[in-house]
């Protein structure tokens, strides 16, 4: 089972690409796949759900919703 992590509280309200690329360098050094939710729409040009290797972003209405459901 992958990682399932909550974005947007490790944003803090904040940068949610530097949260993306910490993410995916920890996929890609510990060898693990996350899921990676984010509350609200995707960034202009990205698609709700991006595809990265290893990791997987998801922009979500709820991200705790969506976390629970994953489980």
């Amino acid at each position: 089972m992958p990682w399932l992590l909550d974005g947007s509280n490790l944003a803090r309200g904040g940068d949610r690409e530097r949260v993306r690329r910490a993410a995916l360098a920890v996929a890609r050094n510990e060898r693990v796949r996350l899921v990676l939710f984010f509350d609200g729409p995707p960034p202009a040009g990205s698609e709700a759900v991006e595809r990265l290797g290893r990791l997987e972003v998801r922009y979500v209405r709820d991200a705790d919703a969506a976390i629970l459901a994953q489980l």
